[in-house]
């Protein structure tokens, strides 16, 4: 595995999961959250977050990390693994809930507080799954004859990828 996309809602893990794996295998991550949100929480342009999206992609080895499904179509022919953590809305609400009370000000992104407010909730207990999981599931199945797939459903699937 030369460039793996890990996918899945916020707080399923994928950061820990790409930290984990760019420890262990040692290839460079790229973390989209960081690349995407500037200061504030504003989102970086369409056509500038696609170029640069494309730009990453182009890396004869990465991790990346984050869902950004306007983006699959450029990350997905490169992958030559995917990861979707498929776990429960209520174990990712707890997880983000966690993330936000460990971190004094602001999260993993620079200048950007995270904060658990309706819009947060509304994603990751409505959207995320039923929305955009099934685009995850659909894109996932277009490819998996090609590439390497691993459905991650709990944390003892988690750790057992890790053990491989």
């Amino acid at each position: 595995m030369k460039r793996i996309l890990i996918l899945g809602s916020v707080g399923c893990g994928k950061s820990t999961l790409a930290n984990k794996l760019n420890e262990k295998l040692k290839l460079p991550l790229f973390c989209l959250d960081k690349y995407f949100w500037k200061p504030n929480w504003q989102a970086t342009e369409n056509e500038e977050w696609r170029k640069k999206v494309e730009q990453l992609s182009q890396s004869e080895q990465w991790i990346m990390d984050g869902n950004f499904l306007n983006t699959l179509d450029i990350r997905l022919p490169r992958a030559d693994a995917v990861i979707f953590i498929d776990c429960n809305r209520f174990i990712c609400l707890y997880r983000f809930f966690k993330r936000i009370i460990r971190k004094r000000e602001y999260g993993v992104i620079e200048g950007c507080r995270e904060s658990l407010n309706i819009k947060m909730l509304i994603w990751i207990l409505w959207k995320f799954p039923r929305q955009s999981r099934k685009k995850i599931n659909a894109e996932i199945e277009k490819v998996k004859a090609r590439k390497k797939v691993s459905i991650l459903k709990s944390r003892g699937d988690v750790k057992e990828f890790l053990h491989l």
